[in-house]
């Protein structure tokens, strides 16, 4: 009799469970896509009457902001594109996870793409991303591939005569299914 293959996922979550989630977070941004949307479009819309309804703490400040058509201006750009950022944010967000999940081809690439655009110093951790033989991919420009073997030493990875790192050892796994590390000998 063969064994079940258990899929163990992220945070415990089930199949049901993450696809009710993607479900939600897709119509969470559609609406407020729809919402940004709505108000760019709309020549009479402005956050005016909802400043002016304010009351608490911050009121006095939201009505300062009324009696000044500039600021006004300001905010009603940041309410309506915010909300259409945050809407593109959580849909395009949602689909990229989807299409990893799906494992489809070329996306590996996209990621590349990105942490090569990170502006110096942005603390974005970019040497732990090794391609998926486990090596060091080659930049165009030269030198960043001994820059990425370095910081990765510094931190422990260690690579073979080949200049590869193995993934099982090293790579990532989500916290649920990550095993411990084997403890190292010291020479």
């Amino acid at each position: 009799m063969p064994k079940e293959k258990k899929t163990v996922h992220l945070f415990g979550y089930s199949n049901l469970q993450l696809t009710a989630l993607a479900i939600m977070r897709m119509m969470i941004g559609w609406h407020l896509l729809y919402e940004g949307i709505s108000k760019v479009i709309n020549p009479y819309w402005s956050s005016a009457g909802y400043l002016m309804e304010s009351k608490w703490i911050f009121a006095g400040w939201f009505q300062s902001i009324v009696a000044n058509p500039t600021a006004l201006k300001i905010v009603d750009f940041l309410n309506e594109w915010g909300l259409i950022a945050i809407g593109v944010g959580l849909i395009a967000g949602c689909l990229a996870q989807i299409a990893t999940i799906a494992g489809l081809p070329g996306h590996a690439r996209q990621v590349g793409y990105a942490l090569h655009a990170l502006p110096e110093g942005s603390g974005v951790p970019w040497h732990r991303v090794i391609n998926a033989q486990g090596a060091i991919s080659l930049r165009m420009e030269p030198g960043h591939e001994n820059l990425q073997q370095f910081l990765l030493e510094e931190e422990g990875v260690q690579f073979d005569r080949s200049g590869r790192v193995s993934l099982e050892r090293f790579g990532w796994k989500p916290r649920a299914i990550r095993k411990p590390p084997k403890p190292r000998k010291r020479p």
